[in-house]
């Protein structure tokens, strides 16, 4: 688990993020409990997933989970 620094930037949280989902391929997260996971506030969580779902790395599924977008759908 990794705590949020105010000197840390969208990007940076980005790639923190990528990096764990690399990690963890099966990680399916809800927005709250990436909020809670990161210890992230909403405005910076809703950035870091909506700029990971733009890439094509994450997308949500029925569930409004989180998820790698590895084209299986």
């Amino acid at each position: 688990m990794r705590v949020s620094t105010p000197d840390r930037s969208v990007e940076e949280w980005v790639q923190i993020v990528r990096g764990e989902y690399e990690e963890s391929p099966g990680l399916s997260l809800t927005r709250e409990q990436a909020k809670r996971l990161w210890s992230l506030d909403t405005e910076l969580c809703e950035a870091v997933l909506d700029s990971l779902i733009t890439t094509g790395f994450l997308r949500q599924n029925g569930r409004q989970m989180f998820v790698r977008d590895d084209g299986l759908r």
